[in-house]
């Protein structure tokens, strides 16, 4: 699983991700990525842990004015899901002067060094992809089984259960 971000900054800054997996946010689940001061959109994908992510805490390196976050969207390669994240959900945690919504997009300023955002994530996120993939899988696992129950017993709907005949070799 991954989220994707994109984000335009006039100046050059790094942000860090760190992650929530029901044990609060800890060095031990960040990932870290720079942008460059560019007017242009910077598509940046973070890694989420193996384990159910709660919520994203997003930190800029330098006192980050005029940041914009565009879009964001968490992705699951494997089954090709992308869900968009409302970025009207982000809350400022620490130095962030205002956030302002505008067409989709988060508009950040900074008020002091270290500017903080929290991003709570729907917490059945994580699972829904793996239980449509252990579905699949197990319904091909079955089908061997199914077959030989099926030719060995002769098993016919038609007839009562009690009334089945077992083929010897």
């Amino acid at each position: 699983y991954f989220i994707d971000l994109e984000i335009e900054t006039q100046q050059p800054t790094a942000i860090q991700v760190f992650y929530d997996t029901g044990e609060g946010f800890s060095q031990k689940f960040v990932d870290k990525r720079r942008l460059t001061g560019n007017p242009r959109p910077q598509h940046l994908r973070f890694m989420l842990p193996l384990k159910k992510t709660r919520a994203l805490r997003i930190d800029f390196e330098k006192p980050a004015s005029g940041i914009i976050i565009n879009s964001g969207a968490l992705v699951c390669l494997k089954g090709g899901s992308r869900t968009d994240i409302d970025l009207n959900g982000l809350e400022p945690l620490h130095n962030i002067a205002s956030i302002t919504h505008a067409e989709k997009r988060a508009i950040i300023s900074a008020s002091g060094p270290d500017p903080q955002l929290i991003l709570p994530i729907k917490p059945n996120f994580n699972g829904i992809p793996f239980l449509s993939y252990l579905w699949v899988s197990v319904t091909f696992m079955a089908y061997p089984i199914v077959w030989y129950i099926m030719y060995h017993y002769q098993v016919s709907f038609r007839r009562p259960f009690f009334q089945r005949k077992r083929i010897t070799p």
